[in-house]
């Protein structure tokens, strides 16, 4: 018997486990849609750039492009941001990203796109204290990777152009996640309640005795 009619039975047939199961799990379902939907709906309600922060070993080849003389000795590091156009139906045009170091030096910088994203480094600027990243465009999803090589003091803050408006900039969290992974969560989530539910009313039907 399949699932839909093996709930039916337990609706109407079953013990009070079945019964409740069959009941509660669709409204649990539909209460989880509502609030991932709900967080998707908040983050989207204005156009967004998220931008996720690493720290590594800076690589040897790594351009010294701000004219500040590093000391062979100084050890630095490498802030690496990935920043991705969330929405799915919005052009950002000229939109510039600024880097600050609230403590330490910046030695370097560099934007790069990934393909089939461009980017141009011929109106950057940078010195010690900042780089400034001008005239982005980002079509929907695309993503870039901005590169700072820094003092191992180095503290750094991201914030968008005075021209960037009305675009919000935000660092990766849950609700971003939920709005990339939106379908793949309430699918995962959807099986998980359907396998809750077969498994309760598998464990309490009836033994058929072997004839």
């Amino acid at each position: 018997m399949n699932l839909i009619g093996t709930t039916f039975i337990a609706l109407f047939n079953g013990n009070v486990m079945e019964t409740r199961a069959a009941v509660f799990i669709p409204l649990i379902f539909a209460g989880l849609s509502w609030v991932i939907t709900h967080m998707v709906d908040r983050v989207l309600d204005q156009p967004v750039l998220i931008y996720e922060e690493n720290q590594s070993v800076p690589h040897k080849n790594m351009m010294l492009s701000c004219q500040v003389v590093m000391d062979k000795n100084a050890s630095a590091q490498r802030f690496t941001y990935h920043i991705e156009n969330l929405t799915s139906n919005t052009l950002f045009k000229d939109v510039s990203l600024i880097i600050n170091a609230q403590q330490g030096v910046i030695y370097g910088s560099h934007i790069s796109a990934i393909a089939p994203a461009m980017v141009s480094e011929k109106e950057n600027t940078c010195n010690k204290n900042s780089a400034v990243f001008h005239n982005i465009t980002a079509q929907p999803g695309d993503r870039f990777i901005i590169e700072i090589l820094g003092s191992k003091e180095t503290e750094l803050e991201v914030r968008l152009g005075e021209n960037s408006d009305p675009i919000r900039l935000s660092s990766q969290s849950l609700n971003t996640f939920l709005v990339k992974n939106e379908g793949w969560v309430l699918l995962s989530v959807g099986l998980f309640l359907i396998i809750i539910l077969s498994v309760l009313i598998m464990r309490n039907a009836p033994i058929k005795p072997n004839v």
